[in-house]
């Protein structure tokens, strides 16, 4: 401002010509500003009309005015989606075949395959308390199986730690009564097997056994030394147990029903009231071919306490081990 006004005072010009310059300027740039923003809106608007315009469709009176190269390369690509179509329709039945399979193996038609060895408890029996009590049967497995290498000396003094480890284990749980006992064992069906011939096989009824060990019965009662008469009391009461067969079944493994109480988180089996943890034990304490779980009480997959305390310690880790019984 202060220039410009010099150079009129020089040119013997005034204030007002020089304001008048100057808003003249002013007016030729926002001229050119509204030039440009009024291109720019233009271009903007042939952009969103020409991807609003719709996609052409091929149809008869059109492939008349085609030349053939073109023809050609419409059939490729038709052929080509077709080709995709198909493969898309493959993939589809193969996942609708696995998803059957998966259904059908938690219906109970594939859950288990093969199985040979005999279903069993292991048990013991407290003849001071005339109390009865489930043991892992893995754990008295390893402790009767002599290691490779293993010295007779060496293969005594770890079993025998082993089944004291088991022992004072097995006193922290829960002990049961006759009664108790007999009523879990009737809940367990019987079940089928394969018993393989000269020729061909046949199929025979069997039911859930079981297991016991009478060093291990003698420390769970306190005593660190085998006696003949305590072993006759141990095998009469390990009989008791089993007086009873559950209902027949045709299934090949032994199954039970166990009603779950959601509110309470108590389970019953055979009538007997479990905690979670009494459960686990019991299931911890079956070997050879295993339970198959019936659970009424909820719908859809079990509970977040029933399978974190109960069925993944005891490898039902699926989640769903069997739909409940409508």
């Amino acid at each position: 401002m202060r220039s410009l006004s010099e150079n009129y005072r020089e040119s013997h010009a005034n204030t007002h010509e020089t304001f008048a310059d100057l808003v003249f300027c002013a007016l030729v740039v926002l001229i050119l500003f509204v030039l440009a923003l009024t291109v720019e809106v233009s271009q903007r608007v042939r952009a969103a009309t020409a991807a609003m315009k719709p996609v052409e469709e091929v149809v008869a009176d059109d492939m008349v005015d085609m030349t053939p190269e073109e023809i050609q390369e419409l059939a490729r690509k038709l052929q080509q989606q077709q080709a995709e179509l198909a493969k898309l329709r493959s993939e589809t039945a193969a996942s609708s075949s696995k998803v059957r399979g998966q259904l059908a193996a938690m219906a109970g038609e594939q859950r288990f395959t093969g199985a040979r060895e005999p279903a069993a408890f292991s048990v013991a029996y407290n003849y001071k308390t005339q109390r009865y009590h489930f043991v892992p049967s893995k754990d008295l497995n390893h402790a009767d199986r002599r290691e490779s290498g293993e010295s007779d000396i060496a293969y005594l003094i770890r079993k025998r730690q082993e089944l004291a480890e088991i022992a004072l284990a097995a006193r922290q749980t829960r002990a049961f009564t006759r009664g108790e006992v007999q009523r879990i064992f009737t809940a367990m069906s019987q079940y089928k097997v394969v018993t393989p011939t000269t020729s061909s096989y046949k199929i025979d009824d069997d039911r859930v056994g079981l297991y016991y060990h009478v060093l291990l019965c003698e420390y769970i009662a306190g005593d660190v030394s085998s006696d003949e008469d305590h072993e006759a009391v141990i095998v009469d009461a390990i009989l008791a147990m089993g007086e009873h067969v559950g209902p027949p079944n045709e299934d090949m493994y032994p199954r039970c029903v166990i009603h779950v109480d959601q509110q309470t988180q108590q389970l019953t089996l055979g009538g007997v009231q479990l905690h979670p943890l009494d459960l686990r034990t019991i299931l911890l304490s079956v070997e050879g071919r295993g339970l198959m779980l019936d659970f009424e009480g909820y719908d859809d997959q079990a509970p977040k306490w029933l399978y974190e305390q109960v069925l993944a310690p005891a490898g039902y880790v699926g989640k769903t081990p069997k739909a409940p019984a409508s």
